[in-house]
């Protein structure tokens, strides 16, 4: 991706099962300004692909230009992919969630309530938003479900629960992702803002995952950051 107009974006194809991909791919952007590269940057994000979920940002590397002598040769740069900061990444609304787990059947409830200032998507300024919501085990989808679309808004009210059945050793290992797509989006990447929480998920998520494990049979509700998406 080229910063900060973000119009310019290329990815490359993927490997399987390796540490160290060798890609030799070779890409080309037209249409810039020389005297205006100085003011740009490539922005690097590095992929982990999961055919079943979403995904996940291993790294990513911010390369000014200005830090390189431009010319028609070829420049060799090298730069360390650093970890991304959750807290640092772009805001795309909140959305008010509740969680339940009840021991005796082995259920965890997820309430999807409401969801306030989502982003402007096009000139109507209005998006018709839904919400997918995953039930992950070691980060594998089990269950998928999807609440109804909610036309013309960017604070959508939904008020609607989704129970999944638990694995043998209750909540150990489970997780859920929460996506908000635009049904109205014709590209193929429609995501408009998404939420992990679960387990083995760190971030702004972690005490209301532990407040409902400290809390069976009761709806605890929180609101939460949703994260704007790296689009490609």
């Amino acid at each position: 991706i080229i910063l900060p107009e973000k119009e310019f974006k290329v990815k490359t194809r993927v490997f399987r099962n390796t540490r160290n991909p060798v890609y030799d791919e070779t890409f080309y952007f037209y249409g810039l300004n020389f005297n205006e590269l100085k003011k740009l940057t490539l922005h690097f994000v590095v992929f982990h692909s999961d055919r079943y979920s979403r995904d996940a940002v291993i790294g990513e590397v911010a390369y000014p230009l200005k830090k390189v002598k431009l010319s028609e040769d070829p420049v060799d740069c090298v730069q360390e992919i650093v970890e991304r900061n959750p807290q640092k990444l772009d805001c795309a609304g909140e959305l008010l969630l509740s969680l339940c787990y009840h021991p005796p059947s082995n259920r965890l409830t997820v309430g999807v309530l409401k969801i306030k200032g989502l982003p402007k998507t096009n000139i109507t300024e209005l998006t018709d938003p839904y919400i997918t919501v995953a039930f992950l085990y070691n980060d594998e989808v089990l269950s998928e479900r999807k609440t109804s679309i909610k036309r013309r808004t960017l604070n959508p009210v939904y008020n609607e629960t989704f129970v999944f059945d638990c694995p043998a050793d209750g909540l150990q290992g489970v997780g859920v992702e929460l996506q908000v797509m635009d049904f109205e989006c014709e590209t193929l990447n429609s995501t408009l803002g998404y939420l992990e929480i679960g387990t083995n998920i760190d971030g702004q998520t972690v005490n209301h995952w532990n407040a409902m494990c400290n809390a069976p049979k009761r709806q605890i509700a929180q609101w939460h950051k949703l994260i704007r998406p790296v689009q490609f």
